[in-house]
């Protein structure tokens, strides 16, 4: 009665070096290897190839992935190498791949000047998303810029902050993609200290009013008025347009 349970112990065992062995020794080959390899100096990072950019100097660049160098390409944490990069103003986004044995590849993408904005009687450009990039230098050309914008709540992201950014690029948007007569000032300043809700449009000899929506349209409205104006020889201080039905303009 007991050959049976022999049998089948001994058929087990069988399998067991037959398929257990070769898959553990496979397991441990395996591990060895693993360990070699993140272990082996021919993996040590000792290139950077990073892409030149127009606002951020190679020396900074270099300076921010220095840190990674010496360290084993194929365990590096690039999560945690791209962050330190995404901390500088300038940088939008950051691209890394390894290039073994021993190479990092970095593509860095800048942020665009999108806006002036002026903060305690000085011009700092800022980006779309309201990231404060550097003064305006002089010499520098600026068409239009922004005030009653708050810089130290562009960089907290302040909601109400964020909202006057966006109203004002708006603005100028509209504007720029309908510039209308010649005759029209080229330079103008977007007051935005009544908020978003009330943005101004401050010509060299003017105030232009066009409240919180349809500024398209507004605009286009007061492209329409601007030479009318002009030919009955009046000298506007305001035109408000936040009227559905009406046009208020206040002269001097």
């Amino acid at each position: 009665m007991r050959r049976p349970k022999r049998r089948r112990r001994a058929a087990w065992t069988a399998k067991f070096f037959r398929f257990g062995v070769p898959g553990l020794l496979l397991c441990l080959v395996t591990w060895i290897g693993v360990q070699v390899v993140f272990q082996s100096h021919y993996f040590e990072i000792r290139h950077l190839l990073v892409q030149d950019t127009r606002h951020i100097s190679q020396d900074t660049l270099r300076a921010t992935f220095a840190p990674v160098l010496g360290e084993n390409l194929l365990r590096v944490d690039l999560q945690s190498v791209t962050q330190r990069a995404l901390n500088l103003p300038w940088v939008q986004e950051v691209r890394i791949r390894r290039k073994p044995p021993d190479t990092l590849k970095i593509d860095v993408i800048e942020r665009h000047r999108e806006v002036a904005v002026e903060s305690r009687g000085e011009l700092y450009w800022v980006d779309a998303t309201g990231v404060v990039l550097d003064p305006v230098r002089p010499g520098e050309q600026v068409s239009s810029y922004l005030i009653g914008i708050r810089l130290d709540g562009l960089m907290g992201k302040d909601p109400e902050q964020q909202r006057r950014l966006h109203t004002g690029l708006n603005l100028i948007r509209v504007v720029q993609a309908h510039p209308g007569r010649s005759d029209l000032p080229g330079k103008f300043v977007v007051d935005l200290e009544m908020g978003a809700e009330d943005p101004r449009l401050n010509f060299p000899y003017f105030t232009l009013r066009l409240g919180a929506h349809e500024h398209e349209k507004k605009w286009g409205r007061f492209l329409e008025i601007y030479p009318d104006l002009q030919s009955r020889g009046l000298v506007p201080e305001e035109i408000d347009l936040r009227f559905r039905d009406q046009i208020v303009v206040r002269t001097s």
